[in-house]
């Protein structure tokens, strides 16, 4: 998981109420690591912009597809809209 999308989870948790400590735990608790969103990652992801932009992808969004190519991983998405586009040598698997 990229560390922009770490970001969103976590600002969701402080805006559901969590406190700082809650939401370390969760993510101390997590099988994921945790990495850095770099220059790469960020051209990477401006790159995406046009492909994904007519399903409204946000920038997050991005970011996680392009951490999933730079680490040669699989992205798992909830966001059936995310299996209409080719972005190639990513493999994105819908999750519902």
């Amino acid at each position: 998981m990229s560390a922009v999308n770490a970001a969103e989870v976590a600002s969701r948790l402080h805006q559901e109420g969590w406190t700082t400590f809650q939401v370390n735990a969760v993510f101390q608790e997590l099988p994921v690591q945790i990495l850095p969103f770099d220059l790469n990652a960020a051209i990477l992801t401006g790159r995406y912009r046009p492909a994904t932009q007519p399903w409204g992808l946000s920038l997050g969004d991005r970011a996680c597809l392009a951490t999933g190519y730079l680490q040669a991983s699989t992205v798992l998405t909830a966001d059936r809209a995310w299996t209409q586009f080719d972005l190639q040598d990513i493999d994105v698997r819908c999750i519902r």
